[in-house]
């Protein structure tokens, strides 16, 4: 009877052990989560306030998205040049390939000739 109340005590004590971890794992997971969102909040109104005070002004924001459009056209005139120049070198070694093979073929249509030639002449 005492063994059987043991048990049953044991048991019990191993399950409230483990609800103890399991509560405070919940409540130490509740205070990261409020403290992370303190942090986003804070990060977020120090943006916010930097945003307002740097690029608050109507006429600087114009001035820097007009710098970043020029810089932006000019790299996209770069990158057209670039892109022209690489498509003639293409095309140049399409012709100069196109070229050489039909060297190739003529010089294998005369070494064909040239060997039927001298098997005729046996």
């Amino acid at each position: 009877m005492w063994a059987k109340r043991r048990r049953r005590r044991l048991a019990f004590l191993a399950w409230k052990q483990d609800h103890e971890d399991i509560k405070a794992l919940k409540n130490n997971t509740k205070f990261m989560d409020d403290f992370v969102a303190k942090g986003r909040k804070a990060r977020t109104f120090r943006a916010f306030k930097l945003y307002s005070e740097v690029a608050g002004s109507r006429m600087l924001m114009a001035r820097t998205r007009k710098k970043i459009e020029i810089d932006v056209d000019a790299k996209i005139e770069a990158a057209k040049i670039k892109q022209e120049f690489l498509e003639g070198m293409i095309k140049e070694l399409e012709e100069k390939y196109r070229i050489e093979l039909r060297r190739k073929a003529l010089i294998k249509d005369q070494l064909d000739k040239k060997y039927l030639a001298g098997a005729n002449a046996i």
